[in-house]
């Protein structure tokens, strides 16, 4: 189109400052090379049902409104793309929490458990002789309760046939009691 317009400019000043007037018939040269323009209402293609497939190659479309895709497209992709991002994240972190939580309970336990075992030496170490089968039974009551079984047994190694015999056991109510 600008080559066109430049031809025409020039043409225009050689017959400006042309001595000879303008009578039909001279010699400037005419082209028609570059002159068809292909240019096409979109709405008419709206209208009509034609796809912009059909047109001839080079054409000019105008009037289109761009769809959604089109004018919001990297937006979109970038929505999308954040996210996803903000998924991942999360449930990282999500992750992350339960695996604090589940510790938090694991030494929350072992602290219990160290507290327990504390408390119970505490509690032989100026125990009158008489009173510590008693006390045995009751810390064997503590123990089984604390580590939620049925049973807790004490046993005692024999020396002399290498065996093991059971001194104090503690069984949960409404379980029978094992052989001792």
């Amino acid at each position: 189109m600008a080559s066109h317009c430049q031809k025409t400019v020039h043409c225009e000043n050689r017959s400006i400052q042309s001595p000879i007037p303008f009578n039909g018939s001279s010699n400037i040269p005419i082209s028609g090379q570059g002159t068809i323009i292909n240019l096409f209402d979109w709405r008419q293609f709206k209208r009509w049902g034609v796809h912009e497939d059909r047109l001839p190659p080079d054409s000019t479309v105008r009037f289109k409104t761009p769809s959604f895709w089109e004018l919001y497209r990297w937006y979109i992709i970038l929505a999308i793309l954040l996210v996803l991002v903000e998924s991942g994240l999360i449930s990282f972190l999500l992750r992350q929490w339960v695996q604090h939580r589940r510790a938090q309970s694991e030494l929350a336990e072992r602290l219990g458990f160290e507290e327990m075992l504390s408390g119970l030496s505490a509690r032989f170490v100026n125990l009158a002789p008489d009173r510590v089968d008693a006390q045995i039974a009751h810390e064997l009551k503590i123990l089984g309760e604390f580590l939620k079984v049925d049973r807790v047994t004490m046993f005692e190694a024999s020396e002399i046939n290498q065996r093991l015999h059971a001194v104090q056991s503690y069984t949960r109510a409404g379980v029978t009691p094992g052989r001792s």
